[in-house]
């Protein structure tokens, strides 16, 4: 338990800046002018499809939803990063992808979450506002 708290403070303190400017990097990436024009780009084909809104899908029952649930718990635990793994190891990481997991099922802290990013997004499309 030491050894792994020790090498958990020893990654913080040698890789604490090469992540953050990883992070920085990524996300500069990801709302940069191109990748933003993509994002409505896709929106608009996948909404619009012919110039028409797409009609809404039909009604899944209770036991689809909860199959779809499950295979997609299941394809989330599949692909935990590796490198979570080695730092805290496969009990903790999976516990954690359990909660994030089951975090993401509430549509309440969804649609907060989507309020979130689309006004970070707007922000930056926007920055005047």
């Amino acid at each position: 338990m030491w050894l792994r708290k020790t090498i958990i403070t020893f990654v913080q303190i040698t890789y604490n800046k090469t992540i953050s400017r990883q992070v920085r990097e990524t996300v500069t990436g990801l709302f940069s002018e191109h990748m933003v024009y993509s994002y409505i780009q896709f929106i608009i084909k996948s909404w619009w499809i012919d110039g028409k809104l797409k009609a809404p899908p039909p009604q899944r029952t209770d036991e689809q939803k909860v199959k779809t649930r499950s295979e997609a718990r299941d394809h989330f635990l599949a692909n935990i990063p590796e490198l979570l793994t080695n730092i805290v190891g496969q009990q903790a990481s999976r516990r954690g992808a359990t909660k994030v997991f089951d975090i993401l099922q509430d549509p309440l802290l969804n649609k907060h979450l989507f309020y979130d990013l689309l006004e970070v997004v707007l922000h930056e499309i926007f920055p005047e506002m």
